[in-house]
């Protein structure tokens, strides 16, 4: 009599593709997640950027100049036309772990002119910032222009 059911090695085989399928695509989801996590987060230094600027440009608060300042791991948005690490209304915002900035801008330092919103003292040639991720040493470059218009490119 033949019997109609699974023997043991077949189940063992189907498992054993049903593992690779899912470690896969487990694999695949994550390193999609990242991808979103990252440009989420170049995204966020942007906004952050046209922020600055666009309170440089309207005089929000007592007409100051507004900046950020760029440390490997943290930028800051701080007021006033030069950066003072002391100051305590400065804003730190941190990276995650595995990221980094490098900037060719004088100081690390943004800093717009009230009214026009332009970069001051800016220098053709020292305006990037660069975003590299350790992980996968995936770089965005951030390029702020003389009008402080920032571009992105992967």
């Amino acid at each position: 009599m033949v019997g109609r059911g699974l023997t043991v090695i077949e189940l063992i085989v189907v498992m054993g593709i049903m593992a690779v399928i899912i470690t896969a695509t487990s694999f695949n989801l994550l390193s999609g997640q990242r991808q979103v996590v990252k440009s989420g987060m170049v995204e966020q230094v942007v906004a952050d950027v046209r922020s600055q600027q666009s309170k440089t440009m309207s005089g929000d608060g007592t007409g100051s100049t507004f900046g950020v300042h760029f440390d490997t791991s943290s930028y800051v948005l701080f007021t006033g036309s030069v950066y003072d690490a002391n100051d305590s209304s400065n804003f730190v915002v941190s990276l995650d772990n595995n990221v980094q900035f490098v900037t060719s801008f004088s100081g690390n330092n943004i800093i717009f002119t009230p009214v026009s919103g332009e970069v001051t003292n800016y220098v053709s040639g020292s305006d990037t910032i660069s975003v590299i991720d350790a992980t996968d040493n995936s770089v965005y470059v951030l390029h702020v222009n003389q009008y402080g218009v920032v571009d992105t490119k992967t």
